[in-house]
């Protein structure tokens, strides 16, 4: 029998020292074979076996023909080779690794809509993982709003994926806390990663993430935003709903939006107007308009600013008095916004408003409709 000691190969064959070393390990186990087996530990081969000596007929061949091994040696020595072979595959984290199938992930879920409680990976056991809910198979590559991914601290990618050849890269993972300005994301916490390509999918090596309540965020590789957006068939937010009169009595306000890509599908208008609307309309008392125009479908995802018009103590309208950053796509036929939470009383408007359209027509167009 071969000694209990040569089949535990302390070595692996992925480790540097193990490659350098096994040519040497092989002979040696070759010569002990040699003196330690005779024709009598010639044993029938299992169908296994035999494929795996099919697999490996150049050395099959070898062995016979240079060392004059019997099958009962080249058997021994075979499984060594399938024992170091599985070893080595065994420690690639594109085999070996945890698939993690938890929607909450997403960048669309804020707060706790999609998780029932506030989710945190402190906790979570370093080691290599996968991503596989739906179609979020990935890390985010850019900034992520507080409270999103059912986590106080969402945490997102700096910097872009990678390649299969480049092999295991290391990342670094922002985490975008409460304290921060939810408009201004920065990396002030944050700890690196790894990650490997793998064929169509990539694995990350991670460890319990900082603080409370923090989380990975994830997202789908395919997401485009023509396709996933939520629409809104609100006529309440036409440029012609004065004051309360389009929503009996009740003003209205996107202080409790859920951030995300929309599209405006309605009687009162299908985008945002591209110019300035006056206090108390939209049936909000600060409605938003977009300071600037829309895209061309070449533009793909463009930032624009959205402007709300408010009252001020005397009564004057103060133009573009608050703003906020959105992203706006060209869908071809329409045209879809992420929009995120306003301040109370801000709405954002629809429909086509033609500020000072006396001025632009010298009275002949009349109020065009304008209340």
């Amino acid at each position: 029998m071969c000694p209990v000691d040569v089949l535990q190969h302390p070595l692996s064959i992925k480790d540097p020292v193990g490659r350098a070393l096994w040519p040497m390990m092989f002979l040696s186990i070759v010569f002990v074979l040699g003196s330690s087996l005779t024709e009598n530990n010639e044993l029938s081969m299992s169908e296994a076996e035999k494929t795996l000596v099919k697999s490996h007929r150049n050395i099959q061949q070898w062995m016979e023909t240079r060392l004059r091994m019997s099958p009962g040696e080249m058997r021994v020595v075979l499984l060594i080779l399938a024992s170091l072979t599985a070893d080595s595959t065994a420690s690639d984290p594109c085999v070996t690794h945890t698939v993690l199938d938890q929607p909450w992930r997403n960048s669309a879920c804020n707060r706790t809509r999609c998780s029932s409680r506030w989710m945190d990976d402190g906790n979570l056991t370093e080691g290599w993982y996968r991503f596989s809910s739906y179609d979020n198979v990935k890390i985010l590559e850019h900034a992520v709003p507080f409270s999103r991914c059912s986590g106080w601290s969402p945490g997102w990618l700096s910097g872009s994926h990678h390649r299969v050849g480049d092999g295991e890269v290391t990342r670094t993972v922002c985490f975008n806390w409460v304290r921060d300005n939810p408009n201004k994301h920065n990396c002030r916490t944050h700890q690196e990663i790894k990650i490997k390509k793998c064929d169509g999918y990539f694995v990350y090596r991670l460890k319990p993430t900082p603080g409370y309540y923090s989380v990975y965020c994830t997202d789908s590789v395919y997401s485009d935003p023509c396709v996933d957006h939520t629409v809104l068939d609100q006529p309440w937010r036409s440029t012609d709903c004065s004051n309360t009169q389009c929503t009996n009595g009740q003003w209205k306000s996107d202080e409790n939006l859920v951030e995300g890509w929309y599209r405006f599908n309605s009687s009162g208008g299908w985008k945002i107007p591209e110019t300035d609307v006056p206090a108390n309309h939209c049936s909000g008392k600060r409605p938003g308009w977009l300071n600037g125009d829309h895209p061309n479908v070449t533009d793909g995802e463009v930032t624009r600013e959205v402007c709300f018009e408010d009252v001020g103590g005397d009564g004057s309208e103060e133009r573009c008095k608050d703003k906020l950053d959105i992203k706006v796509k060209n869908c071809s036929s329409y045209f879809v916004y992420e929009l995120m939470p306003t301040h109370n009383d801000q709405v954002y408007c629809t429909g086509t408003w033609l500020l000072h359209i006396d001025k632009r027509c010298e009275g002949l167009c009349g109020n065009a409709g304008l209340s």
